[in-house]
């Protein structure tokens, strides 16, 4: 998840409604509903005009700025001050919406939110899916602050948070972390981060992300994504986009996992 993401500290889930004008979404400039809160329903994309480096307007992408209501009823909202500092593929931008949230994000054009929450105990997901429904395409991206939360979700995938949890009597002896998906296939770029492809009834192949820094941190970052083969290079833009300015993995832990 990239950095400028980490002001963020809950869960937020994205519900749009609207429909589609073109090929790009038609959000309600407005918060959906009001009153009291109504988990995951009160937002709204703005569209906005984002701007590259050099101060120039970006015509040939579409760009909003998004707006929640978070579980204590505020109204959660940046103003997209700062230029968009990510390279998209020429080939690949008019497949590609920019949404601003704290920071420039890419997500496929008409994509549409699905869930939006956030909560008071430090989480954070946001859903999106492809105009055609979850079997098109969908993506899934969170945060977890809280330790033992953060801990339980990692530690299928890295034995040595299992060892931390026995340590911190998180754990019993002997108990069992199963990986929570069918995986396919998985690899470890570091001691704190695994990229995994699973599956999901009635979703195309999954390409999933999973960093953990350490307790220290109290920080468990995922990213999930499902696009058929055919839309390969947006997922994987899209992708690299939500992952790669990741918090850097402490030596202790790359020692550690040895």
């Amino acid at each position: 998840m990239p950095a400028h993401r980490r002001w963020w500290v809950g869960i937020v889930s994205l519900l749009f409604a609207g429909g589609l004008l073109a090929d790009e979404p038609h959000y309600v400039p407005g918060p959906v509903h009001r009153g009291d809160y109504l988990g995951g329903h009160d937002f709204r994309l703005t569209p906005i005009v984002a701007r590259d480096p050099s101060g120039e307007p970006i015509t040939d992408m579409p760009a909003y700025r998004f707006g929640f209501r978070d579980t204590d009823g505020n109204w959660q909202e940046t103003e997209a001050d700062k230029p968009v500092d990510i390279t998209v593929p020429p080939a690949l931008r008019e497949r590609l919406m920019l949404v601003f949230n704290g920071g420039w994000e890419l997500m496929p054009r008409g994509w549409r939110p699905a869930v939006a929450t956030l909560t008071a105990n430090s989480t954070l997901s946001i859903e999106f899916t492809a105009p055609g429904g979850f079997s098109q395409g969908w993506l899934s991206e969170g945060m977890e602050v809280g330790a033992w939360e953060a801990m339980s979700d990692a530690a299928p995938f890295f034995p040595l948070v299992r060892k931390e949890m026995l340590a911190m009597d998180f754990a019993q002896p002997g108990q069992r972390f199963p990986l929570p998906h069918h995986v396919v296939s998985l690899t470890r770029p570091d001691a704190c981060t695994v990229i995994y492809d699973y599956v999901e009834r009635g979703s195309p192949g999954v390409h999933a992300w999973i960093n953990f820094v350490g307790i220290s941190n109290g920080e468990l970052y995922v990213f999930d994504m499902a696009m058929p083969e055919a839309d390969k290079a947006v997922r994987d833009a899209v992708f690299a986009n939500h992952t790669t300015a990741q918090a850097p993995c402490p030596p202790s832990r790359q020692r550690a996992s040895r």
